[in-house]
């Protein structure tokens, strides 16, 4: 390309050179080098795009842009924010995207009953079934997130006159797109859950814990700085009310 001037290095050289414990990259390919970033080619059938991982690659790609951007003190892969998340969250979070395979594990006994009983009579109560295939941490957050955002389905947007099932106040795009001020819609509930669910144990993942506190992302999104303290301690108490009665209850 006229202007652009290309390296080729193996990658075990660039690995190298990044830092050592990164060592563990050079498996084989190869990588050029440009004045716009930095492309890695992978021997196989697979190819790696310039400034994009496989979905559950965001350490990687975070570890990558701190060195590779010290490296050659160029513009980082991901722009820089004042967002007070750090890399991976933020890469997690961004556009309402699911990196992460259904985090769902098998739940104990009678999860489906115990649930029922706590909604029984609101408009959740038919979302149980799909709640209780997550485990009970993230179903706890589920049934008290629904509870906090949208008295279990009693209060929620819609969609040309159209329920969407959003009962979380979720903004990342449903099967049905976005209503018009911004909150995702889906087709049925149980596709709504499922989102949720993995969702959840995205961040939870990503903030190392499940609980209210860890997980108050959800009510601030990147900073909790244009929220009260107040509203702040009352939505984690709200959420704590389900969360620790059924994610506690063996």
């Amino acid at each position: 390309m006229s202007g652009s001037r290309f390296f080729l290095f193996p990658l075990k050289f660039i690995a190298q050179s990044l830092h050592s414990r990164y060592r563990l990259l050079a498996l084989g390919g190869l990588a050029f080098l440009s004045a716009s970033g930095l492309l890695l080619l992978p021997f196989g059938s697979e190819r790696a795009e310039s400034g994009s991982l496989p979905a559950g690659k965001t350490v990687d790609l975070c570890a990558l842009q701190k060195d590779f951007s010290f490296f050659t003190q160029a513009t980082p892969l991901v722009p820089e924010r004042s967002e007070s998340l750090p890399c991976e969250e933020l890469l997690a979070t961004r556009d309402g995207l699911l990196l992460s395979e259904k985090t769902a594990t098998p739940t104990s006994p009678g999860l489906a009953s115990e649930l029922k009983e706590i909604v029984s009579g609101f408009p959740i109560e038919e979302m149980v079934p799909a709640i209780s295939t997550f485990d009970r941490e993230i179903a706890g957050l589920i049934v008290g997130i629904g509870k906090k955002e949208s008295n279990w389905g009693k209060r929620t947007p819609k969609l040309a006159g159209e329920e969407c099932f959003n009962f979380w106040g979720y903004r990342g795009a449903g099967d049905r797109g976005l209503t018009p001020d911004g909150y995702g819609c889906w087709a049925t509930p149980a596709a709504a859950v499922e989102t949720i669910g993995k969702r959840l144990g995205e961040l939870r993942t990503l903030r190392s814990s499940g609980t209210p506190e860890r997980m108050v992302v959800w009510k601030c999104g990147s900073s909790c700085a244009t929220h009260s303290p107040e509203s702040v301690r009352k939505w984690i108490a709200d959420v704590n009310l389900y969360y620790w009665e059924i994610s506690q209850k063996f």
